[in-house]
């Protein structure tokens, strides 16, 4: 049996920490964050999450965890089709330059030979050639290309002819017969899925240490079930500098401060990505985020 000094002193404790942990002070720490004043958004220039970013998650340090291990495991590659398609249909390619480009017109004017050849039929002819011989994108007499089931986008496996793909792709109209196609589809792991949006939310923080300040602050409050899960670059930019870098924060729905903690971060000035919203909308069947 405990003593009565005892008891006092877990009251005492417990009021303390229930005092610091009130919405008030929760917002001071997060308005405490040393963010950049500018920042590339999490997403490429077309407004949306690519595979890219989520490929990039299977880089976190596996040091355990449950949103770590999903965050890991988040996508998945399903059945391998084969099928003709039109350039028309592919958006995007993968890479141009160490990037992902989901929006293929903007390619041609940053050559000044592409963008000015003509649009003729022994033009077309020669470029599709041309890519047919050189872009590593074809496999066996077949050219190779991503899908994004959230976005429906067809993504070129790219080796070195970006240009001219987003040539064939603007120049589509010439020549409509479809071009033969290996198709490998990239979905989303359902129970990953399951346990990123619906036990834990998990949110994307500009700069490497402001989920680990976050979290600092918010353990100090007596507030448990929040995580630094690591660091992650905005597709915008690969350098790794102040304007892409960001850090991954989670925190356990069951947690008694989660909802304040949340409308918290969404209400303050920062930028931050709410993934697990993204990911549940994808669930919902959204198909351009």
């Amino acid at each position: 049996m405990e003593n009565g000094d005892d008891f006092i002193n877990r009251i005492y404790l417990w009021s303390k920490r229930l005092f610091l942990a009130w919405p008030e002070n929760i917002c001071q720490a997060i308005l405490a964050i040393k963010a950049p004043k500018k920042w590339y958004f999490f997403e490429d220039r077309d407004l949306s999450v690519t595979f890219k970013d989520i490929l990039a998650f299977g880089d976190i340090p596996d040091y355990g965890g449950a949103v770590r291990d999903s965050l890991r495991k988040l996508m998945i590659k399903g059945v391998i089709r084969e099928e003709e398609v039109n350039f028309r249909d592919i958006t995007g390619v993968w890479t141009s330059k160490g990037h992902l480009i989901g929006n293929l017109p903007r390619l041609i004017y940053t050559s000044d030979v592409v963008s000015k050849i003509e649009p003729t039929d022994k033009n077309f002819d020669s470029v599709l050639q041309g890519v047919w011989r050189e872009s590593e994108c074809v496999t066996d007499g077949r050219f190779n290309l991503y899908e994004e089931s959230w976005s429906g986008r067809l993504i070129a496996a790219n080796g070195g002819a970006a240009r001219r793909i987003a040539w064939l792709h603007k120049y589509s109209y010439i020549k409509n017969s479809p071009i033969p196609a290996r198709i490998t589809p990239l979905h989303i792991e359902p129970e990953a899925l399951k346990i990123l949006t619906r036990r834990y939310w998990v949110a994307l923080l500009p700069g490497y240490n402001s989920a680990l300040t976050l979290v600092s602050q918010l353990k100090r409050m007596g507030i448990r079930g929040v995580e630094d899960i690591g660091k992650a670059n905005s597709a915008g930019n690969e350098q790794g500098d102040a304007l892409t870098a960001w850090s991954i924060f989670s925190c356990d729905r069951n947690c008694p401060q989660y909802r304040d903690i949340r409308l918290g971060l969404l209400d303050s000035p920062l930028p931050v990505f709410d993934f697990s919203q993204w990911l549940t909308q994808i669930a919902a069947g959204r198909r351009n985020p």
